[in-house]
């Protein structure tokens, strides 16, 4: 599906997994519960596209964009996405544990109760994040997840 044009497209509940999705399209697709385990994402765009209950665990690539994507308990469990656009996406119990998403732009992303266990956002740009209520505060603290600038991210609970 190399380069495919799937904007707008309804795809619930797909079953994508191990796809070469390299360049693809699929801004403002709907994908609510499709299986992206192992895809390759190099430079695919899924810009405001629906991806709640979406499986991306050990997807790979670089500079793919899911801005203003709803990943709303989306898994990304070992997940490598580095230099990704994921601004104004939205997290919501999503579980990102051991995902590598760093480098990537999450500007105004919402985390709220994301599962961030062994996360990394390695120079990844979080200002305006919201991590409200998202597990495993000590990743908040520690110097991958620090903002760039801004406010500073909410203390470890304890």
């Amino acid at each position: 599906m190399r380069g495919a044009l799937l904007d707008g497209a309804d795809l619930h509940e797909a079953s994508m997994r191990g796809a070469l999705l390299e360049d693809v399209s699929a801004s403002g697709a709907r994908l609510g519960g499709t299986r992206l385990a192992r895809a390759t994402l190099s430079r695919a765009n899924f810009s405001s596209a629906t991806l709640q209950l979406a499986n991306l665990a050990a997807a790979e690539g670089e500079g793919a964009s899911f801005e203003a994507a709803d990943l709303s308990e989306a898994r990304l469990v070992s997940a490598t996405l580095r230099r990704g656009v994921w601004a104004g996406a939205r997290f919501e119990r999503a579980n990102l544990s051991h995902a590598d998403l760093s480098h990537g732009d999450f500007r105004s992303a919402v985390f709220r109760g994301a599962i961030l266990t062994h996360a990394s956002f390695r120079e990844a740009d979080v200002d305006a994040a919201d991590f409200r209520g998202a597990r495993e505060h000590a990743c908040l603290a520690s110097p991958t997840l620090a903002p760039r600038s801004g406010p500073s991210p909410p203390p470890p609970a304890t």
